[in-house]
């Protein structure tokens, strides 16, 4: 997948999940510098989904291969990052625990950073 096809796929489930298209990119960008076939560990695609945290939503989705489809990870990781969202209330929260709760690291001040780079360039 192209950059441009990987932006045009956020862009459509940006709008359709109500997230700022800028946040997605940002995950993206930190998690998987934009390779659709990223992975770390268990850590898989784009938004480096973890197989083992989100096997349910894997799963749902046609299995661990369907997490290097672009499309199909976005939307997953997207719909997790959405659900850490409303569980933390703010963005910095989501991210810390989209991360790994137990990681204390500047991992979602490096998301927010790239999040107004975004936005600065949109």
């Amino acid at each position: 997948a192209t950059a441009q096809e990987i932006v045009a796929n956020a862009q459509l489930i940006a709008l359709e999940e109500r997230l700022p298209l800028s946040l997605i990119l940002a995950v993206i960008a930190r998690e998987s510098s934009f390779n659709p076939v990223a992975v770390n560990n268990r850590d898989v695609g784009l938004m480096q989904v973890n197989l083992y945290w989100h096997s349910d939503r894997i799963e749902e989705v046609g299995g661990p291969e369907a997490m290097l489809v672009p499309n199909t990870n976005i939307r997953v990781g997207v719909r997790i990052l959405k659900d850490y969202i409303a569980a933390a209330g703010n963005f910095h929260g989501a991210l810390r625990r989209y991360n790994g709760l137990d990681k204390n690291n500047s991992y979602p001040e490096e998301v927010l950073s790239f999040m107004r780079t975004f936005q600065s360039v949109s």
